[in-house]
């Protein structure tokens, strides 16, 4: 089912369409429509700050999110994982070592400690 709407962007209006599958779905199985909504609304903010003579420092692909905490809704972690267990065995594996390895770099430096333990559970 698609979905027509407008937003407002900085000055402007975005006029955007996304397509949902009908019926009843998780937020999950919408996920992709949100971060195509989301990747609209980004590129409409780029040519707006472009227009002014701007630039962004990121870009995509840069990988800078990578290096740093990103918040995630459960939504994208299960997105997340759903994806990685599409992945062969062994890069599953590189995945859950460099996951352990950045897990005992934050316990070790004391900001586990300071974050809601509710996602352990």
């Amino acid at each position: 089912m698609q979905v027509d709407f407008t937003l407002a962007v900085g000055e402007g209006r975005l006029d955007a369409s996304v397509v949902v599958p009908a019926g009843t779905v998780t937020l999950t199985q919408i996920l992709p429509a949100i971060q195509g909504l989301t990747s609209n609304i980004i590129d409409s903010m780029v040519q707006i700050v472009q227009s002014e003579g701007r630039q962004i420092s990121c870009k995509a692909g840069c990988g800078a999110c990578c290096r740093q905490m990103v918040p995630l809704s459960i939504f994208e972690a299960e997105a997340l994982a759903e994806w990685i267990a599409t992945l062969p065995e062994e890069h599953q594996d590189q995945l859950r070592q460099r996951l352990h390895a950045a897990l005992l770099a934050l316990k070790k430096r004391g900001i586990l400690d300071r974050m809601d333990p509710s996602w352990l559970n």
